[in-house]
């Protein structure tokens, strides 16, 4: 079993290896990129191998700046801006993980980007970070890892998909519903 004073060296090690990361692609890009832009793109790119939970599963694993300069090196940090805001009930209130802490206004904000590795559910998708689901923009199935858990009603999905074909240059995926 983990000690508290393990668990605390754990996240500190992550806050500088965070904090590191954020610098070195910072200065290597030639842009900001956040701490948290670096979780994201970690769990973005680990996820289907590692079958998180929710972004936090990120913390159990140990990386040195070297493995995660290598994981990174190709990761489009622009991609994080392409956000969709979906009203706060598209989500029922159970399903969401730190929704008063994270989200600052009614609802979620999708993260959607077109070259995911991960063709599941649909291609293009939307990741829901903070609660580690998935969106089929196509016919609104949401899934946590590969279980679907509930359905997006037709009348969100579509609010949805308009406020992603507004931002996204690439085509969502048929819809079905």
């Amino acid at each position: 079993m983990e000690t508290v004073d393990q668990r605390l060296k754990l996240i500190n090690d992550w806050v500088d290896l965070l904090h590191e990361s954020s610098a070195f692609f910072s200065k290597e890009r030639g842009y900001s990129i956040t701490k948290k832009e670096i979780l994201e793109a970690i769990y973005i790119l680990t996820d289907e191998k590692n079958n998180y939970d929710w972004i936090g599963d990120v913390y159990d694993n140990s990386y040195s700046l070297e493995d995660v300069k290598k994981l990174l090196q190709n990761f489009d940090f622009k991609i994080l801006e392409d956000t969709v805001e979906s009203d706060e009930d598209v989500v029922p209130r159970d399903l969401r993980i730190n929704y008063k802490v994270r989200i600052k206004v009614k609802g979620g904000i999708w993260v959607i980007h077109k070259n995911d590795k991960d063709l599941f559910p649909s291609n293009p998708h939307a990741h829901l970070l903070d609660s580690n689901i998935k969106l089929h923009l196509g016919n609104g199935d949401c899934y946590r890892k590969r279980k679907f858990i509930y359905k997006v009603d037709r009348k969100k999905l579509i609010m949805i998909r308009e406020k992603a074909s507004s931002m996204i240059d690439y085509e969502l995926p048929v819809l079905e519903v």
